[in-house]
């Protein structure tokens, strides 16, 4: 990102929540086959999602801000969802419904 710009967890946040709604649009979804997609979408990545995960996996570093999210610890959560969502026969992507409202 450039100087300018430094807030790569918030611009990624932004995305996956933009992917996420348009795959759950029935009509976005139809027409563009965004199924095929569903795999690879990550969990869009907060405070709430972000604690939740850490209870999950204690070798998850503290959360500290979305906006001081780094590619690298971007990855390292999104990991985790990964095998959390698998262990729960979903994809990762959905986990942000369940973790936004606090695990409920």
């Amino acid at each position: 990102m450039p100087r300018y710009a430094p807030y790569w967890g918030t611009a990624r946040k932004c995305l996956n929540l933009f992917f996420r709604d348009t795959l759950y649009n029935f009509y976005l979804r139809k027409e563009y086959g965004l199924e095929k997609f569903e795999k690879y979408m990550e969990i869009p990545l907060d405070s709430y999602v972000g604690k939740e995960l850490r209870e999950e996996d204690k070798a998850l570093p503290r959360w500290d801000a979305v906006i001081r999210l780094t590619p690298e610890v971007s990855a390292e959560f999104q990991e985790v969802a990964t095998r959390i969502a698998k262990r729960k026969g979903t994809a990762r992507v959905h986990l942000d419904v369940l973790y936004w409202r606090g695990g409920r």
